[in-house]
């Protein structure tokens, strides 16, 4: 077998991050006994790229790179069916949006149901900046943010964060993880070169995430409610923040919620701190969005105007 020594190096280059896994069926990092993370630099780390693309050892990569400012090489926003809406239009469109500021993206189409977009750095940027400026783009055409990596901007304990499997494994499915340009489908050897030739500059990814929105100061923390008040809620509302959401979809679940506490009579003030609550603990629909407060504060003035319609209605036929 012909190993292509410099295909190898450049896709390690595309690919540092501050951890490895193996990515077969399930996802491991690699340790040693002390649970410090082994082969993701250096000759290590080109060996395990080596076997990942020649010899069906699946590679993946934790991104962030732990320093004073931890920092990464690339950055990846991840979208599934069913849970996101149509995954190739929503690459798509967030390619587009890249593409105005002058940033090339790849899209992968993924292991199971969806794709990923990748983009990558001329020199390791603040992880920070590089979730901002994701989040940026996607925000721009109204895309889906749920899974932007690197998820974590700093690590605690001896935790990697989340890992990504890296694309074109020899063992792949075919026509799974590999990348597209617009209509065409790249070898890797293709791949490797456009990547390598549209490294981002720190400048450009400033410039993309300043566009990001400014948050919202959070609502006011929902005061310590006493079983006796809690007692007072609707038992739709109980239910619904002591079990979780009946169904699967997210936005009909806080929804619904809402609707049952503006027609409750809840005030606002109350009320939007037990809607961020409930997303937080069980969907998060919007927590990882920087305009989550005007979202919740649009779907509670959408229940208090469904309530109002509802209640209209019923004395008309009375």
């Amino acid at each position: 077998m012909n190993i292509d020594r410099v295909l190898v190096q450049d896709f390690a280059r595309l690919h540092q991050g501050g951890a490895t896994a193996d990515a077969g069926d399930e996802f491991r990092p690699r340790k040693d006994p002390e649970g410090n993370p082994t082969g993701f630099s250096g000759q290590a780390f080109e060996t395990a790229v080596e076997e990942h693309l020649y010899h069906d050892l699946p590679l993946g990569v934790y991104p962030l790179v732990p320093g004073g400012t931890p920092t990464v090489w690339f950055g990846i926003v991840d979208w599934d069916a069913p849970r996101d809406p149509e995954p190739e239009r929503q690459a798509a469109n967030v390619t587009t949006a890249l593409k105005h500021f002058g940033v090339k993206a790849f899209t992968e189409v993924s292991r199971n149901k969806g794709f990923h977009l990748w983009i990558y750095a001329a020199n390791p940027v603040p992880a920070q900046l590089m979730r901002n400026a994701l989040t940026a783009a996607c925000l721009l055409v109204d895309s889906p943010i749920l899974e932007v990596y690197p998820k974590q901007v700093a690590l605690s304990g001896k935790g990697f964060g989340n890992g990504i499997r890296l694309p074109y494994p020899s063992s792949a499915v075919t026509g799974r993880q590999i990348i597209r340009l617009g209509s065409w489908t790249l070898t890797v050897q293709e791949f490797v070169k456009e990547a390598m030739g549209s490294l981002v500059s720190t400048e450009k990814l400033e410039e993309i995430a300043a566009l990001l929105p400014a948050p919202k100061p959070a609502p006011s923390p929902m005061p310590r409610r006493r079983r006796s008040d809690l007692d007072k809620l609707p038992v739709p509302v109980q239910e619904m923040l002591e079990h979780g959401p009946l169904g699967g979809d997210r936005s009909a679940s806080l929804f619904t919620l809402a609707c049952h506490l503006a027609g409750h009579g809840e005030p606002r003030e109350a009320a939007l701190p037990m809607i961020q609550q409930f997303d937080e603990r069980w969907l998060q629909k919007f927590t990882t969005r920087p305009d989550r407060d005007r979202r919740y504060e649009e779907m509670f003035d959408k229940a208090l105007q469904q309530v109002s319609t509802t209640q209209q209605s019923l004395y008309r036929k009375d």
